[in-house]
């Protein structure tokens, strides 16, 4: 399978860096594995869990199949991966805009899956309370009233 006919990687007259003048097999990156990794973001940044474990497994399987039938190279994979890691952090500060400021959902209903750090001392997470259970939020309540109590 060589690179298709009238694309636009045909010679284009001077030399270029960016331009293989061989048939290739691929093209970088592997939009296989981007893509199923930007499903499994999705699903953990929702808590669909089982979901998540399903779509890695498909990634791996896919991984394996397109090393075994030499479609791509190992760094096609790793890009695919990475890239579709940066499409969706990306994708999270867009959809920020439209989901507070144009629909005005609080950020307890659009499932962040990133901890946010305090803007004033950048270590800790004003946002931690979207992460803990209930029992949790309660047992570090009652703790804090008897540091209290104590002093």
């Amino acid at each position: 399978m060589g690179k298709p006919e009238g694309d636009l990687w045909d010679d284009p007259g001077l030399y270029s860096i960016t331009v293989p003048y061989h048939d290739l097999n691929d093209f970088f990156f592997s939009g296989h594995v981007g893509t199923c990794m930007l499903i499994t973001l999705e699903y953990r940044a929702q808590r669909w869990y089982k979901l998540s474990y399903f779509t890695s497994f498909i990634l791996i399987n896919q991984w394996i199949m397109l090393t075994l039938v030499r479609t791509h190279y190992c760094i096609d994979l790793f890009a695919g991966i990475i890239i579709a890691h940066y499409c969706f952090l990306g994708a999270e500060k867009v959809v920020y805009f439209f989901d507070v400021k144009i629909l005005g959902l609080p950020g307890k209903k659009r499932k962040r899956l990133f901890f946010k750090p305090c803007k004033n001392c950048g270590w800790s997470n004003k946002c931690a309370s979207d992460y803990m259970t209930n029992a949790e939020q309660e047992k570090l309540k009652m703790f804090y009233r008897e540091q209290k109590a104590l002093l």
